[in-house]
């Protein structure tokens, strides 16, 4: 209700504006601080952009760990992309990937404007005690965009395993072939590892967004900046690197457990998962695939960082602190 609200009266500001455009010698930043709009507009072209720059770079890095995953006997990274390369040849790097591209422009549609819509709304709805409280309107965010898109984007998540890991003998399968198998239970198919998916998004978006201002607080007091001042690209590519260690660390495990469920054994429980893979690996059972999820981690983060960080000094400029991330 209230991000409609706020687009309503964007609207009627535009409409106030194309009725009295302003003239020649109006500065562009009072243009774009009376319509703050356009910086969720912005943010929306950025997360487009991503996917595209990101996918063709990222999408073996996920195949390679994924099939490791659901293959964790292998010795490392060289050890399973050999497998890949020999049982299904290039092809095997690239499967799934329309499932995965797919998910990656849909999240990435809505994440962006999200990072700067949601804290606007949760600072407007807020008690007074906590609507300067960065660390807790990030934690709202945090939990707010995981649960919102575990339901979108499971389904996508799921195929794009169920495509990554085929055997040899089921190369040709097609998405029609898929659903027709699953038609009889579609829904318990697609939603297969929901619950570990979901502690995964929200222990990823939380760590993301608690790390990011956490450090970017400290890189201002090393470097010595003002609140105001942008960080700038040295200690963001720091800070990106710091945010993506956290993000492996405190997410992977359920990474593991997600694909466990939706790959090897379907009908077992969360906390079943969980034995059965210490059991067989150890802790390092729920890290395999670490520095290819690091890597990965890391150019999310990279990009991220730099929207938010570039999202919060644009508003800054104009004198508008709407951005409460």
């Amino acid at each position: 209700y209230m991000g409609l609200n706020i687009l309503y009266k964007e609207k009627q500001q535009i409409r106030e504006m194309k009725a009295n455009p302003p003239s020649a010698s109006t500065n562009f930043n009072e243009f774009m601080k009376k319509s703050p709009i356009l910086v969720y507009l912005s943010s929306l072209l950025m997360g487009l952009i991503r996917p595209i720059v990101g996918f063709p770079i990222e999408h073996p890095l996920d195949s390679v760990k994924t099939q490791w995953q659901a293959h964790p006997q292998f010795k490392n990274e060289i050890a399973i992309t050999k497998y890949i390369l020999q049982e299904k040849g290039v092809r095997g790097l690239f499967a799934g990937g329309i499932s995965n591209l797919l998910r990656c422009i849909i999240k990435n549609m809505y994440r962006y404007p999200a990072l700067a819509l949601f804290p606007d709304i949760f600072k407007a709805i807020l008690p007074a005690s906590k609507k300067n409280d960065k660390l807790f309107i990030r934690a709202l965010t945090a939990l707010t965009i995981a649960g919102t898109e575990t339901f979108i984007l499971n389904p996508f998540e799921r195929m794009k395993v169920f495509f990554m890991t085929l055997e040899k003998s089921q190369q040709n399968m097609k998405y029609a072939d898929f659903f027709k198998s699953v038609k009889a239970k579609m829904s318990n198919e697609l939603y297969r590892g929901l619950f570990p998916y979901f502690i995964r998004q929200m222990v990823l978006w939380t760590t993301f967004l608690e790390l990011d201002l956490t450090f970017k607080r400290a890189a201002r007091k090393y470097l010595g900046l003002k609140s105001e001042e942008k960080v700038p690209m040295r200690a963001l590519v720091c800070v990106a690197a710091l945010v993506a260690t956290g993000e492996t660390l405190t997410s992977m495990p359920f990474d593991v457990v997600k694909t466990y469920l939706q790959k090897t054994n379907p009908d077992s429980s969360m906390r079943s998962a969980f034995k059965i893979i210490f059991e067989k690996n150890g802790i390092k059972g729920f890290f395999v695939g670490w520095r290819i999820r690091s890597l990965e981690y890391f150019c999310h983060a990279m990009f991220t960082v730099t929207v938010l960080e570039f999202l919060d000094h644009w508003l800054k400029r104009q004198g508008n602190n709407s951005l409460s991330l």
